[in-house]
């Protein structure tokens, strides 16, 4: 599924309309035509509410569907190619003059109609559902060359307040790539839950390679581990100096470039002091079993034993019937 946030109402004056046609989910964002955004808060200010602001159309086309939020797995795309009219719902605020449809530019042979309904829910005259719905007769088939086109809707009303909606579409299955990486087009593309788990396997195989297994497979090795390790602990004091010593002569430096030398040559040191240093501790906890078995068990059970439990929840009649989690 998409997870499309949408701007905030009150800083960006931005809403969203939905349309389900024939299971398949459309919407627009759309923009109040205000003078100010944010406009200040009429209560607060003391300052008269003007008139209703003249909004220009609102668009919106249900087939066929925006090419950019196909979801193949979830929505019947079968029926955009399978359907004979472009749909598409036109919201007013004054009365309709003319809706014109292109497709890649071409203006479409067949005129839009009015196919809308209108029905009454209350008792006032007031409380109408309206359903604007402009229909165009079409072949989907002349568009089945997958390749992506365009349908472009232009609306206008009454007051010559115009809009125009373009919309990319494809008769497949065939996602057009969101054109607004930047803007986070490149995260909503991604499989989180895929990336997570990949990422967890490959953390947790490194960890328990680096951790337990190989310190402890060097361990086994070794002919006296108590040489080793004092032999470690002598490597350790001079590498100390040795960090030391490049510390006082990059201080002491007279140029800049060998300050720069200097700096990368004790950073590289100190980076083989702490991998040293670190090894050598995970070899010693596996030369102690108390400490590096219940570790190596604990990595083991995390692997391959159940980290939660549920039970099912009883959904049906009769004595055996069970539901889901």
């Amino acid at each position: 599924y998409w997870e499309l946030e949408i701007g905030d109402m009150k800083e960006h004056a931005v809403y969203r309309v939905y349309a389900v046609d024939h299971d398949i989910v459309s919407f627009v964002d759309v923009r109040l035509p205000l003078p100010q955004i944010p406009m200040p808060n009429p209560e607060l200010l003391d300052v008269r509410v003007e008139a209703p602001v003249p909004h220009p159309p609102v668009v919106l086309v249900t087939n066929p569907k925006d090419a950019r939020y196909l979801l193949p797995k979830h929505e019947p795309l079968e029926r955009i190619r399978e359907s004979t009219f472009i749909r598409m719902l036109v919201w007013t605020d004054q009365p309709v003059a003319s809706v014109q449809v292109l497709i890649d530019g071409q203006v479409h042979p067949h005129p839009a109609v009015f196919r809308g309904t209108e029905r009454q829910v209350g008792s006032s005259a007031n409380e109408t559902v309206k359903t604007p719905l402009w229909v165009a007769p079409w072949d989907p088939e002349l568009y089945n060359d997958g390749n992506v086109h365009e349908l472009q809707v232009v609306a206008t009303d009454a007051a010559g307040k115009t809009t125009t909606s373009r919309t990319p579409f494809v008769i497949g299955q065939t996602l057009v790539p969101l054109q607004n990486d930047a803007r986070g087009g490149w995260i909503m593309q991604q499989s989180f839950s895929s990336m997570f788990q990949t990422s967890a396997c490959v953390s947790y195989i490194l960890m328990t390679l680096c951790l337990l297994v190989v310190p402890r497979v060097y361990f086994a090795t070794l002919p006296n581990f108590s040489s080793w390790l004092s032999e470690r602990s002598v490597l350790h004091h001079k590498d100390m100096a040795y960090i030391r010593h490049l510390y006082t002569l990059c201080c002491n430096a007279d140029s800049a470039v060998a300050k720069v030398k200097l700096g990368l040559a004790m950073l590289a040191a100190r980076a083989k002091f702490l991998v040293w240093t670190q090894f050598t501790a995970q070899v010693y906890l596996a030369s102690v079993p108390w400490l590096f078995w219940p570790g190596y068990f604990f990595a083991m059970g995390m692997c391959i034993l159940p980290l939660f439990t549920g039970r099912l929840i009883p959904s049906a009649q009769g004595s055996d019937a069970v539901g889901s989690v």
